[in-house]
Order: structure tokens, then C-alpha cells, then sequence
């Protein structure tokens, strides 16, 4: 299983990541926030005498980092990178760290640390939130429909930080509940790729594919393999931060956009017409 290749096992470290850790101890509490995939302490211990990588501010040019066709200041300034501090028990490879560089020049992250951002957590609904939501303005420059209010049922424990960009996330309208018309938002579930794919592609298109299939991911499944995020079909299962990280950055960097006027103007996928018929 392979960082790069983003073929990710819901119970499974990437070795490519972290090749020196063996498979995770599974740990639930209940509130779908407090799953984590962490090593044992035995395990970390084995890890470190295989593998002890060395704590270092990792920094890059800006040209490995950030796309040319996407104007810093359009909409929003990026914050200076200064670089992210690498971690001294989880090695991580070039193009994670310039993924959480990226995430955190945009503020979609406010770790500059890989232990701060936790790499092999699964992502909550309520982390997707904010991710999405600041990428889709800071990055893409969307407007927000703040004329739009929504009431979720469940939302009143959510995490305070995070709660804001769970109306956000509505008002921009990539996410929009749970999908089952319950009236609810899961803020503590876990976020699945299949989800994540289908945001992000309907992000970078701003607009939905055809969702009247059998499989209604399969579309998006197919424009986010053609856009090289990634490599094999996104299912149901719950996805790790750190593929989060690489599939918004390579959705970023390697794409080219265009300043185009769809409802209002906006950065969009420069190939937008090869996907939405």
C-alpha cells in the first residue's frame, strides 16, 4: 500500500509514509472523534529502533508548493510558509510534507507540525467541514449564500472551533447534512473517501456529475482518476488525514484553472467542459 498511489486500508498504516510502523492499535470511545489510529506503545518503541527519523523544519520553494494559475491575493493572501516541523516518530515522504504545507498556507490546517495534524486519524465530518469550506474561498474564491441559515439536530456538542464552517460548508453548498433528508450533520462521524472525492471534484467542476447510476461515486471516481488525485476507486471507507492532505493537493497543484464566471467569477478547472456535459 503505497502513500503515493493513496490505496488506502481503513485499519492500515501507509508504509509509505511511515514504512517503519506496524499495523495500528485501534482505540473507540464512542463520538466517532475519539477513533484513532495510533500505535502501541511497544509498537512506537519497535518503530523507533528501526526507524528514527530526525525532527527538522522542513521548507520548500514556492514553486514546489503553489499552483501559478491560481493568483496569491485574488481572494486570499497566502500566510508565509516558513515550513512544517517533520516529526521524530512518523517519517513522512517530500510530497506529504509539501501537502501540509499547503494545507496550512491556505489555513486549512493550523498544525505546521506532522504530530500537531495527526496524520493517521480518520477525518470527522466536522474537520471536512472547514477543510472544504477554506479551500473552496480561500483557494477557489467561492462566496458563501450567507442568506442561507441551516439547524442541524446534532451539532450543539461539535467541536466549537469547527462549528462555524459546519453552516459554512452549507452556505457554499458542499455539504449539505448527512444526505439522508434526516435533518442532521454527524459532526463526529467519520468522512469517507468516496465523500471527500465527490466534494473535491464537484469543488474543482463547481458543479455536480451525474449522480442517477447505481454507483453515484463512479463519476467522480472517473474525473478524479483522469485528474491524476488518484489511483484507485474511493469507496465508503472512513479515509486518513494524510490522504485528505495529498488528494486537496493534487488537486491543487498539478490542475491548471481559469478566472471564469459561473454565477459569479472564480478559479475552475481549466478542463471543466471534458466533465460536465
Amino acid at each position: 500500500m503505497a502513500l503515493g498511489k493513496l490505496d488506502f486500508l481503513a485499519l492500515s498504516p501507509d508504509p509509505n509514509l511511515n514504512p517503519s510502523l506496524s499495523t495500528p492499535h485501534v482505540g473507540y470511545s464512542g463520538g466517532g472523534g475519539n477513533f484513532s489510529l495510533k500505535p502501541k506503545k511497544d509498537e512506537k518503541a519497535d518503530s523507533q529502533q528501526n526507524s528514527k527519523p530526525t525532527q527538522e523544519k522542513k521548507s520548500y520553494p514556492e514553486s514546489d508548493l503553489f499552483n501559478p494559475t491560481i493568483e496569491d491575493g485574488k481572494c486570499y493572501t497566502r500566510r508565509s510558509h516558513l515550513g512544517i516541523l517533520t516529526s521524530q516518530i512518523i517519517p513522512t515522504n517530500d510530497e506529504y510534507n509539501k501537502a501540509q504545507s499547503f494545507l496550512w498556507s491556505y489555513e486549512m490546517t493550523k498544525f505546521d507540525t506532522v504530530d500537531g495534524y495527526d496524520p493517521y486519524r480518520n477525518l470527522s465530518r466536522q474537520e471536512a467541514a472547514k477543510i472544504f469550506s477554506n479551500f473552496a474561498i480561500n483557494v477557489l474564491c467561492r462566496q458563501p449564500n450567507k442568506k442561507l441559515t441551516v439547524n442541524y439536530s446534532d451539532t450543539q456538542e461539535s467541536d466549537p472551533t469547527l462549528k462555524p464552517y459546519i453552516e459554512l460548508a452549507y452556505q457554499l453548498g458542499i455539504m449539505k447534512g448527512s444526505g439522508q433528508g434526516d435533518g442532521v450533520f454527524r459532526p463526529f462521524e467519520f468522512i469517507s473517501k468516496a465523500e471527500v472525492n465527490a466534494v473535491l471534484i464537484r469543488m474543482l467542476l463547481k458543479s455536480y456529475l451525474d449522480e442517477t447510476g447505481m454507483l453515484r461515486y463512479a463519476p467522480y471516481n472517473q474525473a478524479s482518476s483522469a485528474l491524476n488525485i488518484i489511483t484507485q476507486d474511493a469507496g465508503l471507507e472512513p479515509v486518513a488525514r494524510n490522504h485528505v492532505a495529498l488528494m486537496l493537493f493534487r488537486a491543487y497543484k498539478q490542475q491548471v484553472f481559469d478566472w471564469k464566471e459561473i454565477d459569479y467569477f472564480s478559479y475552475v478547472l481549466k478542463q471543466r467542459a471534458n466533465f460536465v456535459k
